[in-house]
């Protein structure tokens, strides 16, 4: 988390996944996003996540990502 401005703070966050017993099975989920302040302790967030699978079930594409907008309050 770095702050960009005095209220506006960039964020990212990443994980790769694997099992011990499958090494070559493997998932990335990353997101990154920007979170602003709104009236007080209430905070809106923009933020895109994306999760890469390189062995997906069948049918199911291997990259899949969305962009979320939220509220949320810090106390």
């Amino acid at each position: 988390r770095r702050m960009i401005t005095p209220s506006l703070e960039l964020f990212h966050s990443h994980s790769l996944r694997a099992p011990i017993s499958d090494l070559d099975d493997s998932e990335i989920r990353a997101e990154l996003g920007l979170k602003a302040p709104l009236i007080r302790d209430i905070f809106t967030e923009l933020k895109l996540e994306w999760i890469y699978d390189n062995q997906p079930v069948e049918g199911i594409e291997p990259s899949d990502s969305q962009l979320t907008i939220g509220v949320s309050y810090s106390w």
